[in-house]
């Protein structure tokens, strides 16, 4: 779980990112883009409230990895995850930070059919001879 950073058309680049503190256990990993938008990993287990330079050229992209979904961050609020950016140039922002969220696969049709009829069959009354 986490988000994805992208500047809009015309944006200066990122320069830095600092993550929130207290969500999670405030440990983060940041990933960036290489030449060919391959992920790269830049940091691993950062730590929330210091800074992360991306150095002079900045990225026009990043991505942030490692809430646990135990943070109960609602990713349709703008203002769950506060984070701090700097930019490489004077100018408006017009990018976007898009939630990345992994779906909790629900179990087999087949298989909760299966559960019913065994619970069913388990705790149908029983008539002694």
């Amino acid at each position: 779980t986490g988000y994805l950073y992208q500047t809009g058309a015309g944006d200066p680049n990122f320069r830095s990112v600092t993550l929130p503190v207290g969500v999670g256990d405030g440990l983060y990993d940041i990933w960036g883009f290489d030449a060919s938008s391959d992920l790269v990993l830049l940091a691993q287990d950062w730590l929330g409230g210091q800074a992360y330079d991306f150095g002079v050229a900045g990225l026009s992209e990043f991505e942030i990895t490692g809430i646990e979904a135990s943070a109960g961050l609602n990713p349709s609020d703008p203002t769950a995850f506060v984070t701090g950016l700097t930019f490489t140039a004077a100018g408006t922002f017009t990018g976007t930070q898009t939630p990345l969220t992994q779906d909790v696969p629900e179990p087999p049709t087949v298989a909760l059919l299966g559960l019913a009829l065994a619970v069913a069959g388990w705790s149908r009354p029983r008539i002694s001879a």
